[in-house]
């Protein structure tokens, strides 16, 4: 195998450490009590303004401008 192609590959040791790194990511991603999805361009979903409203803010700008139009 000449040079050029080795840099195409990583070595097995590498490998495994990016995949425990993966694995802790989806183990915590698991854990959430629930993802908030939202359409693609849209400012944010509504439970952020919840959420800030728990602590008494708000963000500028905030997502009532974008729900008003949808």
């Amino acid at each position: 195998m000449n040079l050029d192609k080795k840099i195409l590959f990583i070595r097995c040791d590498s490998k495994e450490v990016a995949w425990k790194i993966i694995d802790t990511i989806i183990v915590q991603v698991q854990k959430m009590k629930k993802l908030h999805l939202y359409p693609a361009s849209s400012i944010d979903p509504r439970e952020t303004d919840k959420l800030l409203e728990k602590d008494n803010r708000n963000l500028v700008g905030s997502s009532d401008i974008y729900h008003e139009y949808n």
